[in-house]
């Protein structure tokens, strides 16, 4: 959808932090420590998998690791 062709972008995206901002600063209920946003759940999931690595378990790794000497291709050690 191209927003400009309702309202300025730069005027949406003010909309949208405002009502983030609004949305976040929300009483919470008992059990709940904090208000996320769609996609932050996953964007955190994805620093910290490029800051740690990916969990594979050792079956698919040996499993990858098979299909690499296959194909004559280096086998990273595992982590």
């Amino acid at each position: 959808m191209d927003i400009a062709r309702f309202v300025a972008p730069e005027t949406f995206r003010t909309e949208v932090d405002d009502l983030i901002g609004y949305l976040k600063s929300s009483p919470t209920v008992p059990g709940v420590d904090e208000i996320l946003t769609p996609g932050e759940p996953e964007m955190r999931i994805e620093a910290e998998r490029r800051k740690a690595g990916i969990f594979v378990e050792d079956q698919t790794w040996g499993e990858i690791a098979e299909i690499l000497k296959e194909f004559k291709l280096d086998v990273p050690p595992a982590a």
